[in-house]
This record gives structure tokens, sequence and C-alpha cells, in this order.
């Protein structure tokens, strides 16, 4: 049975295509349709089968961003573990051996009691999430405010404190949370890192 995801198109550092899978998997484009409209993303971010983009995403799960994730993972970032068993599990492929050992490794720490909890086991610091109403906020809202930001460049605007002014107003109306212009940059560029750095060399 072929499963629907949803996707923001957009474009890398040097201008080529490329696409992000914002949503879950659904098993009709009537569901993937729903969840879009009640994320109120705009319509351009389209419905794909998940099929059609699998081996892209597997293609640069394999190389690039698990390398990027591996990275983070290696340099403290306990983080890149939960996102890399997140992708791998979304497109049910075999985890990495470095995920593997990194849960290994945890799981002998709990049985050893040489750790407290799972959050010593992982290297997890809850302290340097920040402040969880914030995070949550910006969580929920960066992608919406991206794609606002996106839509006023395809309309000839340019990347400014007007353009995100503006973006902030739209995203304000739209999403029915106030947020002013510094935060609307903020959102932006946290996502334009995002990509990056899940883009291939």
């Amino acid at each position: 049975m072929p499963e629907f995801v949803v996707v923001l198109e957009t474009t890398g550092p040097d201008g080529e295509p490329w696409e992000q899978p914002v949503s879950p998997r659904f098993l009709s484009e009537v569901e993937a349709a729903a969840w879009r409209k009640k994320n109120k993303l705009p319509a351009h971010c389209r419905i794909r089968q998940l099929a059609g983009i699998a081996d892209e995403a597997k293609a640069l799960l394999i190389g690039p961003v698990q390398e990027s994730l591996k990275q983070k993972w290696q340099a403290g970032d306990a983080q890149a573990l939960m996102e890399a068993v997140q992708k791998y599990g979304y497109l049910q492929e075999p985890l990495p051996l470095w995920c593997w050992a990194a849960f290994h490794e945890a799981a002998l720490k709990l049985s050893m009691y040489e750790v407290r909890d799972l959050n010593e086991a992982f290297g997890f610091d809850p302290k340097k999430r920040g402040r969880l109403t914030d995070r949550n906020k910006q969580a929920q809202l960066q992608w919406p405010v991206f794609l606002v930001c996106e839509d006023l460049k395809r309309e000839g605007r340019t990347v400014s404190p007007d353009m995100f002014d503006e973006a902030a107003g739209i995203a304000s109306d739209r999403l029915g949370v106030q947020i002013g212009k510094t935060t609307a940059q903020k959102y932006y560029y946290a996502i334009k890192e995002l990509l990056k750095a899940h883009q291939p060399d």
C-alpha cells in the first residue's frame, strides 16, 4: 500500500532544488492534505508518495546526513543520535554501526549501574535544552515562518529586516501567535542551518 508525505520544496546553498519531508507518513493523500491544512502549511508543500523520494532520501541518509549526525554525536551532541534513529526508522532502514554502538554502550552503563538514568547513559544534559516553552514554540513555528519567508522571496522580496517584519505580521495572523521580526529572522536562519547541515557536499 502506498504511503504519502508532505514535502517542503526549497533550494540548497548553490540554488539547487531540494526536498525535505516535513510530515509523518499517511496511507492516503487525503490524510496528508488534512495534516498540511491543520499545520497551516501552504499548498506548494507538495504531497508525494514516499516511494518516490525514498531512494533520494536514503542516498542522503547513508552519505552526508549520516556523516553529519555521526560527527555531531562524536562532538557530544546527544540529540544527533536520537535524530539518526528517527530518520532511519522513518525510512525503515537498518541503523548504522555507530548508532548501534552508542545504544549498546548506554545499555551497558545502565545494566552495570554506572549511571542513574537515560540522560546520563546517553550524555544528555537537559539544562542545555534551554527554556522548554521557548524551544517548544520555536519547534512548532519555525517551519511555517520559514515558508512564509520563502513565499515572500518568490514574490521578489529580498532577505532584509523589512522582509522579516512583513513575514512576522503574516505568520502572526496565519498562526494566531504573535511574533516579531527578530523572532522571524531567528526561525528563518535556524531552518536554513538545518537544511544546510543535511546538504551533500
